[in-house]
């Protein structure tokens, strides 16, 4: 999971080498949010690590319906979703 101070996060390989830090949409994807999900506003890296991971909401939902716990993250652009309808995969 990611953490809300994501933007402050920084990438070390075992032999000390500092990598770039990961883009908005990169840490979004680790949060199985799509790579092309509309981010708005202002410190989106915040809203990020805040945020409940898409497939974690998918899973406790469907346990909360006694439904079949989802075998993937949605299949639609992120494009074609609203602020009404962002949650339905």
């Amino acid at each position: 999971m990611v953490t809300g101070k994501v933007g402050r996060t920084r990438l070390v390989t075992p032999d000390g080498t500092v990598l770039p830090r990961l883009s908005p949409s990169e840490v979004g994807q680790l949060q199985t949010f799509p790579a092309d999900f509309p981010w708005a506003g202002r410190d989106v890296t915040r809203q990020i690590g805040n945020a409940v991971p898409p497939l974690l909401g998918a899973h406790i939902l469907a346990a909360a319906l006694g439904l079949p716990a989802p075998t993937s993250t949605c299949s639609r652009p992120a494009t074609s979703l609203t602020p009404e309808t962002s949650w339905i995969c």
